[in-house]
């Protein structure tokens, strides 16, 4: 398994979603382990977690995934 980071940018679809409206996993086959928010570091975020714009998106899984995630939250 491998870890990547992706920051939510300008644009995204994803902000100001939760985790859990977002479906997240069920979309990208990714598991997100931690939101790293300017100073904070969120580890294991819950499923009430939202996206904001330039939050670091910490995710696991195989390496097919890191496009799909990409796409996903940039989208």
């Amino acid at each position: 398994m491998q870890n990547y980071e992706i920051e939510v940018s300008e644009g995204s679809s994803l902000i100001g979603k939760t985790i859990e409206d977002s479906n997240f996993w069920q979309n990208t086959g990714a598991t997100i382990v931690a939101i790293r928010r300017q100073e904070k570091i969120i580890l294991s975020p819950g499923p009430y977690a939202s996206f904001l714009l330039g939050d670091i998106i910490v995710v696991v899984g195989d390496v097919s995934m890191s496009d799909r995630v990409k796409s996903y939250i940039n989208s």
